[in-house]
């Protein structure tokens, strides 16, 4: 008599695999149902707009605490959420104005995407630890 070998049989191999592969798809559509699409390049200004685009914007996808500084003067402090909620100052998007020294401080730069004059920022080091990020105009 023989002795069956050990493992799954093929058809439960395949239907695990077949699962995994569901469950992977689902995990992303649900990541980007709440993410959303990425902002669109900033450099671009459409015909009748004046002025030109924010120097720095924050996207975030959970609620943050973010403090934005221009030219010395505190022009925001407060929550920014991706959705509203009771103490949500900003919602979803902000965009600071152009100046000669823009300081944005966020509580934690993991759940933020951030933007200056249209390029993403990808600060370096520990991305959940609080952050000041300063940018100055060139010139």
């Amino acid at each position: 008599m023989e002795t069956p070998e050990p493992g799954l049989p093929l058809g439960r191999l395949i239907g695990a695999v077949a699962a995994s592969v569901v469950a992977c798809a689902l995990v992303l559509a649900l990541a980007v149902e709440l993410l959303g699409d990425e902002p669109q390049d900033l450099t671009t200004v459409t015909p009748g707009e004046e002025g030109p685009p924010p120097r720095v914007t924050v996207r975030t996808s959970e609620q943050v605490r973010m403090t934005v500084e221009v030219d010395g003067e505190r022009i925001f402090h407060g929550w920014l959420c991706a959705r509203a909620a009771p103490r949500c100052e900003q919602v979803g998007l902000y965009e600071a104005p152009g100046g000669a020294r823009v300081a944005v401080t966020l509580g934690d730069l993991t759940r933020v995407t951030v933007r200056y004059d249209g390029r993403l920022v990808e600060p370096l080091g520990n991305l959940s630890a609080g952050r000041r990020l300063v940018f100055l105009e060139d010139g």
